[in-house]
């Protein structure tokens, strides 16, 4: 899948004023098969996801700079998640796998901004 694709999501989301979420590292102990592989950029496909919502989102962002285009980063792959939020510095999270997936308060936080702050968006 690609932008055309989601582009019809993105179109809706502007039309209506909602928010849509988009999988790039999910909680699941199997989501390596798929999102940890290589491409020949040599970028990881969940970074490369990464990439992409933080520039589809760009046009939507609201109040405090998140944009309506949020990525889903589970709590169960911290390193994953620092690297995302550095990628992804305007976009929102929702981040599953907290407690009986073994995700920790301290794995969340590195899906905060900057300034340690989670900031809600009111698109959603």
């Amino acid at each position: 899948m690609g932008i055309d694709s989601v582009k019809p999501f993105i179109e809706d989301s502007k039309k209506y004023n909602k928010g849509i979420f988009i999988l790039v590292k999910t909680s699941n102990p199997s989501s390596g098969e798929l999102q940890d592989l290589k491409l020949e950029n040599g970028k990881e496909v969940y970074m490369q996801v990464a990439s992409l919502v933080e520039k589809w989102g760009e046009e939507l962002r609201g109040e405090y700079g998140y944009s309506s285009i949020a990525a889903v980063v589970g709590a169960t792959y911290p390193e994953q998640l620092r690297q995302i939020r550095r990628k992804a510095p305007h976009t929102y999270f929702l981040i599953p796998g907290y407690g009986a997936q073994g995700g920790k308060a301290e794995d969340i936080a590195l899906g905060f901004d900057e300034k340690g702050l989670r900031r809600t968006c009111k698109c959603f």
